[in-house]
């Protein structure tokens, strides 16, 4: 198994199939002294319109998506008329999946009625996934009704969910945030002149909303939790006595619901720890002889690039990225379906040297295929190897599976018949020049590693 694994491993990191191994998706991304190894990715769930949400361990990761509900001969029918079934929109769903990294299964937590509103919201150190609904109920005799928020929790260790609370009446907005590491979050709603009431969330349940005390709510905010991850902070761009704007700062504590104005008069973000970010990169592409059309490409680069780092192609057409919190994996959405690839971090140096044994070993199988094309011509020209004069890829070529085989190497044998050669098995046929050596390959068939300063014996 360990021999496997580590072909794979090489085949993977070299790009190539020549080892025997079907060739890998993976790519590597060099970030400072780490590289990530980018493996093939792993199927989710089918995907339209979806938002992505990895829990804090980055084990779970939670997917809300919109399904076509048509049929395809439905969808044809729609296109040609122009007009949808009468039933359409009863039929739309919203769906919240979620997708356990580790067992590496899929399992539907919700099902909502079409134009349902969804905000996803990990509870750290508990593995529950908080769900806020907006439904807009059709008006009752003539009178518009507000929007209903709904809370509700599924718990990713019984795959049990519950409806925490239903709000309605005065709220027009609402709104979530969690501790980034503490079991703790808050759900605010806003009614009439800017009014704000607050609901605690916790691993046992939520509260009532209350009003909160202070006077400053997080609705038009910037927040940032402190790094007790007890304690949020509150900022606001305020026009100060002298025309200019500075940052106005309450310290808020979402178990009491209280807002305290802050003498600080900065604010900044919590800093990410995360060493991987995602960026979209646009190249032309020729269709036909005039046409050009521009294809979009995902790439994984470092949040800190230095001269030496690397970027990774991810995939093209990419709706969606989210990087999980841990920068283990790397969750996107790719023509209407969510995948997830993991990202195996490894030293550089670690890397380097698995990089260059396995271009070595590449390499060298080869230049031994390409000794065995000759000898096989050999045999069907009466014994005679060619020479380095003649056109050698198109007398070999027939003996191998395509020309990228051919790629360096140098074929230094003058020709002539096989019986005339004393020693084959130190007779150089050609070579493949690398960085601290080269391989060489001999009229026996054999090919050998020989580092720089040596001869060939």
């Amino acid at each position: 198994m360990r021999a496997v694994f580590a072909l794979a491993l090489v085949s993977s990191l070299a790009g190539s199939s020549a080892v025997g191994v079907a060739q890998s998706t993976s790519s590597t991304l060099l970030a400072g002294d780490k590289a990530f190894l980018v493996l093939p990715p792993k199927f989710v769930s089918a995907a339209s319109g979806v938002e992505l949400k990895w829990s804090p361990d980055g084990r779970h990761l939670a997917v809300v998506r919109t399904p076509m509900p048509l049929k395809t001969s439905e969808m044809r029918a729609a296109m040609l008329t122009g007009t949808p079934p009468a039933d359409f929109e009863s039929r739309m769903r919203v769906y919240v999946d979620v997708y356990d990294a580790e067992s590496e299964q899929t399992k539907q937590a919700f099902e909502f009625p079409g134009q349902t509103g969804v905000e996803l919201g990990w509870m750290p150190e508990t593995g529950q996934l908080i769900v806020l609904t907006t439904r807009h109920p059709l008006a009752q005799e003539g009178v518009r009704m507000g929007p209903v928020y709904d809370l509700y929790r599924y718990d990713t260790r019984t795959s049990r969910t519950a409806r925490l609370g239903s709000y309605q009446g005065h709220y027009f907005s609402a709104g979530m945030s969690f501790s980034p590491t503490r079991a703790v979050g808050l759900v605010w709603m806003v009614g009439q002149e800017g009014r704000e009431e607050a609901v605690v969330v916790t691993a046992n349940g939520a509260s009532q909303p209350s009003k909160i005390a202070g006077g400053a709510g997080p609705y038009g905010a910037y927040l940032a939790w402190n790094p007790d991850g007890m304690t949020l902070k509150l900022g606001r761009s305020v026009e100060g006595p002298d025309g200019a704007s500075k940052w106005q700062i309450h310290d808020f504590d979402p178990l009491t619901l209280t807002a305290t104005l802050s003498a600080d008069t900065r604010f900044t973000f919590q800093e990410s720890k995360n060493t991987v970010a995602w960026s979209n990169v646009s190249t032309d592409v020729r269709v036909g002889v005039k046409e050009v059309e521009k294809l979009q490409t995902t790439v994984l680069m470092p949040v800190q690039s230095g001269e030496t780092d690397k970027a990774a192609v991810l995939d093209a057409f990419v709706e969606r990225v989210e990087v999980s919190p841990d920068g283990a994996r790397v969750a996107y959405t790719h023509h209407g379906m969510t995948v997830v690839r993991d990202l195996v971090e490894i030293p550089r140096g670690m890397y380097e040297q698995m990089r260059d044994a396995a271009k070595r070993t590449v390499a060298m199988s080869n230049a031994k295929q390409v000794a065995l094309a000759a000898i096989m011509f050999s045999a069907d020209n009466d014994d005679r190897l060619p020479s380095n004069k003649e056109d050698i890829q198109k007398l070999l070529l027939p003996y191998l599976r395509n020309q990228s085989i051919f790629d360096g190497f140098v074929y230094t044998f003058a020709g002539g018949f096989t019986q005339d050669i004393e020693l084959p098995s130190k007779t150089e046929l050609g070579y493949i020049s690398m960085p601290g050596g080269r391989v060489v390959a001999f009229a026996d068939g054999h090919v050998k590693w020989v580092p720089d300063g040596e001869t060939v014996r």
